[in-house]
């Protein structure tokens, strides 16, 4: 094709693509809304997500929450340049599911031991 604006008979006329607006539709008069200065999600918060989750039962777990609550600080104090508060709170939340349920396996692997009386004999016996 050739690069003319006029059609040139036997090619097919493709219009130019539309032109990438420098502002947020809908803020095309508010200068402190350009595109390079858009909300981004806080690494925080995406690194207690994952956190939580690789570490479900772990010291991870705690690291977690305290990574979402400076998260969570952070994209407070951002006045808008940054998101995930949803993300931090998924990490905190999953962390502290985390930390539970790794008290409650703890406390069973200390305190459950070996009692006789929930202890199940699987043995076979003969008549």
């Amino acid at each position: 094709m050739s690069t003319d604006t006029v059609p040139v008979p036997g090619e097919p006329h493709v219009p130019p693509p539309p032109s990438r607006p420098t502002r947020p539709v809908g803020h095309e008069d508010d200068p402190s809304r350009d595109v390079q200065t858009l909300a981004s999600v806080n690494g925080r918060a995406a690194g207690s997500l994952l956190l939580a989750m690789a570490w479900l039962l772990g010291l991870g777990s705690v690291a977690a929450m305290v990574l979402a609550r400076r998260a969570l600080r952070e994209i407070d104090a951002a006045d808008g340049r940054q998101t995930g508060r949803g993300v931090a709170a998924a990490g905190w939340l999953l962390g502290l599911l985390g930390a539970i349920l790794g008290l409650v396996v703890i406390g069973i692997l200390l305190f459950g031991g070996d009692d006789v009386s929930t202890s199940v004999d699987f043995r076979l016996t003969g008549p």
